[in-house]
């Protein structure tokens, strides 16, 4: 079958996203689109974690996936990718992985017809590391300069074709046009775009992709792509959103949010100048003296082993890694999964959740973005973030849950989104 004659609508040239919430099958699309495809039809699967990589192998028998591994002479997993590649092979792989292609991999991909599978929205932008004292030196000895249009960093191969000094790694990236100078003050990586230029068709598996760094980073490289989304089966054309006010009907009876007076650590502060919202974002951890992570501590204690009273192995919650040592405790360390977990089945029966973090995006993103007048929605952002997370439990399969979420702001974002009444609702006070 042909894959493109599977998608109602028509054949398409623009990178696709399935949109669709949690659990409504996008995953289980994708795989069938791949066993019904024809013999010689060639994919590469990308996923974030190693349990999917063995689902996919598991779930495509006829397409016989192979995974990269470290078992070759220069024990690079990079290496063996690019092989497989070079075989015409069917390849699964992560995140992780899929982030360090080089430009070998863009020459291999050329006209090898593949088929990319992103599921999920990856890290397409980070800040690099590399200080000012440097930045000056490489452009003071013309090793480098800035291209106008995108801003990306470019080698000076006519002078320094053959340098391999300390800037080798700068040097590599200019290459693989995967480094930009932002607002004359930092040096940021961003995965080269082109790659998604190499592929036949490009899938990409996610929710609400309008609020992801992905969805601006294509706007920034002015990539098309257009919106599908999985209905009884089949991959839709999306017109309208109609399933998302599905999803949310659906969902927002599941969801008991408490309200009680171990809230008020995330409430919003009165100032001078206005009222602040960031109570519980990554700065204001790192602000907070002893005795406030203590009370943190405590008030998790406290949901946990006294408002619910729920098994260790019912409870999920999370903070900013840098912190999870400092809030874990009796009855729910093991409950602990970062606040990015995405694409995973794996605590699918956990029922009390605590959600102990404000999310708001480093300012680098921000000023990245500007740079071609792209303004990002940090709300939605945020409460994007915040779904993934939730829907990591059981209420991926239509069971209620409990959520302690102490954030103010990220707690009415949530309420607003489902049309929640939290002052008048019989929630846990």
């Amino acid at each position: 079958m042909d894959i493109e004659l599977n998608i109602k609508g028509g054949i398409m040239d623009k990178i696709k996203i399935i949109d669709s919430p949690m659990g409504y099958g996008k995953t289980t699309w994708l795989i069938n689109m791949i066993n019904q495809s024809n013999s010689d039809e060639r994919f590469i699967f990308v996923t974030p974690f190693l349990d999917e990589v063995k689902r996919v192998k598991n779930s495509c028998k006829t397409k016989w996936f192979v995974e990269p591994t470290n078992k070759n002479k220069d024990g690079s997993k990079m290496t063996d990718f690019e092989n497989k590649i070079s075989k015409n092979k069917n390849i699964v792989t992560t995140h992780a992985l899929f982030s360090m292609c080089s430009e070998t991999v863009f020459t291999l991909l050329k006209n090898k017809n593949y088929t990319l599978i992103l599921d999920e929205v990856m890290d397409v932008v980070e800040k690099h590391d590399i200080n000012q004292v440097d930045i000056d030196m490489l452009f003071s000895y013309g090793m480098i300069a800035v291209d106008d249009t995108y801003n990306n960093v470019t080698w000076n191969d006519e002078k320094y074709e053959d340098y391999s000094g300390k800037f080798s790694n700068i040097k590599q990236l200019c290459h693989n046009e995967a480094l930009y100078y932002i607002n004359n003050t930092f040096m940021c990586w961003s995965f080269p775009v082109k790659i998604f230029d190499c592929f036949k068709n490009v899938y990409i598996s996610t929710f609400m992709f309008d609020a992801q760094i992905q969805k601006y980073y294509y706007d920034y490289f002015e990539r098309e792509y257009e919106y599908y989304h999985v209905l009884n089966g089949e991959l839709i054309p999306t017109v309208n959103k109609d399933y998302e006010f599905k999803f949310i009907e659906n969902s927002k009876s599941l969801l008991n949010i408490l309200n009680h007076r171990i809230n008020s650590i995330g409430d919003y502060e009165k100032t001078k100048n206005g009222v602040k919202t960031t109570a519980l974002s990554k700065t204001w951890y790192k602000k907070s003296n002893e005795n406030i992570l203590k009370e943190m501590k405590n008030n998790l204690n406290n949901y946990f082993r006294h408002i619910y009273k729920t098994k260790s192995t019912e409870n999920l919650w999370t903070t900013f890694k840098d912190y999870e040592l400092v809030l874990k405790g009796k009855g729910y360390s093991k409950g602990f999964i970062p606040c990015n977990t995405r694409a995973t089945n794996e605590y699918i029966e956990r029922k009390n959740c605590a959600y102990m973090i404000n999310v708001y995006l480093n300012p680098f993103y921000r000023a990245f973005f500007y740079e071609r007048n792209i303004m990002i929605d940090e709300d939605k952002y945020a409460l994007s973030e915040m779904l993934q997370w939730i829907w990591r439990s059981r209420i991926r399969n239509g069971e209620p849950i409990n959520l302690y979420i102490p954030s103010q702001r990220m707690r009415e974002l949530l309420i607003n989104y489902f049309g929640l009444d939290f002052e008048n609702s019989n929630l846990q006070s």
